[in-house]
Formats: structure tokens, C-alpha cells, sequence
């Protein structure tokens, strides 16, 4: 069978976990310390890992960045935060 070459758990606020190519590491998730909603927090994070990546980003890099995205989501209400606003998390 074929094997899995990468795999990312995220995990809340809690650190995701990165397995690609080697052992799996830990890459921290940024706090934010008062949410506002966490609906489309995941599929953020998910979307902009998923960008990062087909952007040539390394997988660490893509995690990073998918952070900054559900941290800035987290912070508005509803799923969709302003694009200039994920814009800015993802760029940062």
C-alpha cells in the first residue's frame, strides 16, 4: 500500500502536530485570549495550510501560517471573517 508522506492534527490552542518526512513535532498555536466564535476555526486552519502548501511553503511554515488564519477567524463572529483580515493573518 501506499503510505501517508504528511499529517497535521490540529488541536484547539494546544499545539498541532506535524508529521512529515520524519518524526512527528509539535508547532504552537497562537493564543488569543478572549474568542469570539470558534465556528470555521478548523476549516480556516485547514484552507490556509492547504494554500500555504501549494504556495511551496514547507509544512512547519504552512502551520504557522494556518494558526495566524484561525486565530484572526476566532476573533469575529460567525465563520467568515473579513478577507482582508485572513489576508493579513496569512501574510503576516
Amino acid at each position: 500500500g501506499k503510505l501517508v508522506g504528511e499529517v497535521v492534527v490540529k488541536n484547539g490552542e494546544e499545539p498541532a502536530l506535524i508529521a512529515a518526512n520524519g518524526s512527528p513535532q509539535p508547532v504552537p498555536a497562537v493564543h488569543v485570549a478572549a474568542p469570539v466564535d470558534t465556528t470555521g476555526a478548523g476549516d480556516s486552519f485547514n484552507g490556509a495550510y492547504l494554500a500555504a502548501r501549494l504556495a511551496g511553503h514547507a509544512p512547519t511554515e504552512a502551520v504557522l501560517r494556518a494558526h495566524r488564519v484561525a486565530a484572526a477567524v476566532v476573533q469575529v463572529r460567525g465563520a467568515l471573517a473579513p478577507f482582508e483580515t485572513l489576508r493579513a493573518a496569512y501574510e503576516d
